[in-house]
């Protein structure tokens, strides 16, 4: 979780992924007063939202990343890999 409080600012970002990243879980809270832009999140890499079901328990899944989506995930329940076909 990313909390993040801004007051009498140009500028306010509540996350900011820069780098190629898999987003599990993330909650981001911005709290801006007298800021004149605000973006919750920010990424220059482009994001990336697939759900897929995996190829172990069959259980559906959420994957967020952000840059080239990666070649195999892990399910969040069970752990297995499961290759993405993008």
């Amino acid at each position: 979780m990313f909390e993040t409080e801004v007051k009498d600012a140009d500028e306010a970002i509540g996350m900011e992924v820069n780098e190629p990243a898999q987003l599990f879980n993330v909650k981001s809270i911005l709290k801006a007063e007298n800021v004149r832009r605000a973006a919750g999140f920010s990424t220059n890499k482009g994001i990336n939202s697939i759900i897929i079901s995996c190829s172990c328990c069959h259980k559906i899944f959420p994957v967020v990343t952000t840059g080239p989506p990666p070649l195999i995930v892990k399910c969040p329940y069970c752990n297995s890999d499961n290759k993405l076909n993008i």
